[in-house]
Formats: C-alpha cells, structure tokens, sequence
C-alpha cells in the first residue's frame, strides 16, 4: 500500500473538523508534525493559529463534495474514501483511492457507514507511524466548521468513539480537548480577515 510506506515512522496529525477548533490555538502544534491529514472541506483552513498551515494528506468523502476546490488545492496524496461512485480516473500518482477491503471491514466493525475520519484512523491503525495526534474530533457533539447546520449523516458516531479509544489505548495516540463551545460572532467587524474571507466563501 503506497499510504503505508508513506506513512511509516512519521508523526502524524490528523485534524478533524470541529467548529470548536476555533477556541483553541493549536495550530503550530498541528503543524509541527511531520504529516498532517485533513479531510473533506476541511482542506479550506479557516484560521491558521486554530487549525494549522500544513496539509500533506486531503482525504474526502467524494469528488461531488470537493469538486469545486479539487483542483485548487495541492498536497502529497489526495485520497477518495468512499466505495461508491469512484469515477476520479486516478490518472495522477498522487490520487489514490481507500482500500474497499478496509472500508468492509470498518464497515462491519461500525454496524454503519464510517465516516472519513473513522476510515483514516482505521487507516493509520495498519500503517505504523511512530506518533499520531488527532485534533477536532468531538463525534458531531458540534458541527464542522464549514456546516450551517450539524449533519451527523448515518454514521455511528458511538461505535466509532470506542474504537478511537481503542487504537489510542494499543498505540498511545493523543486525543486533543475539543470540548471547550464556540460561539462565531455575530458582528462581521469580529471576525479576522482570514475567518471573514472563509465565511464570506460558503456564504
């Protein structure tokens, strides 16, 4: 699996989408790993002291959800998550697609759907990197920064918590607080240039 060599011996940060990233400012933390994973819009960083500058890894649900940025966005590997409609030809060697037989699995493990950042720590539970730290992950107690409204989807966000703590437990990966609310403000002249620029995009 090229994904594996890749990621083997690196630190890895995986940075979920929780809007509640914005109250803290582990950015630089993010940062200093050697590869950071983000995932569907979350490529699209609103706030660099937050979430971080870095991207190595953009891994999405389908190409319908990114279509309209894919191409703006450059980075190691782009990584197609789900089993249906596969229809990005992969002509580049950067473009690849999740092992079906690791989303079965996963599948079966769940009793549902994985969501993609289930399907990246499955991933990197088969690819021995020497260090993982996962940021923005609150199972949907929030909604992700780029939503209007918190879509939990079909997923089994419980199911999916439990076997986190498990790959945490047997690996000594870290989870990252991300339990502290965040309200947005409601007065544009609050929001910084880069946040107002990231709004005024999904608006």
């Amino acid at each position: 699996m090229q994904l594996k060599r890749y990621l083997a011996n690196k630190s890895v940060a995986v940075v979920g989408n929780s809007q509640n990233l914005f109250s803290y400012e582990y950015g630089s933390e993010i940062d200093s790993h050697d590869i950071v994973i983000r995932m569907n819009r979350g490529i699209i960083i609103p706030l660099e002291t937050s979430f971080g500058a870095k991207t190595n890894v953009w891994c999405y649900s389908t190409f319908k959800l990114v279509k309209d940025i894919y191409q703006s966005y450059d980075c190691d590997y782009k990584v197609y998550m789900s089993p249906k409609d596969r229809i990005l030809s992969a002509s580049q060697s950067n473009e690849l697609f999740f092992p079906l037989v690791l989303w079965s699995r996963l599948h079966s493990n769940l009793e549902a759907r994985p969501s993609v950042g289930a399907m990246v720590t499955y991933l990197l539970a088969q690819c021995n990197p020497s260090r993982v730290t996962i940021f923005g992950f609150d199972f949907k107690a929030s909604k992700s920064f780029y939503e209007k409204a918190n879509n939990t989807g079909s997923h089994n966000f419980l199911r999916e918590r439990e076997l986190l703590q498990d790959f945490i437990e047997r690996n000594n990966w870290v989870l990252k607080d991300c339990s502290r609310a965040y309200l947005m403000p409601t007065r544009r002249y609050r929001i910084n240039t880069i946040f107002k620029k990231y709004f005024d995009m999904i608006a």
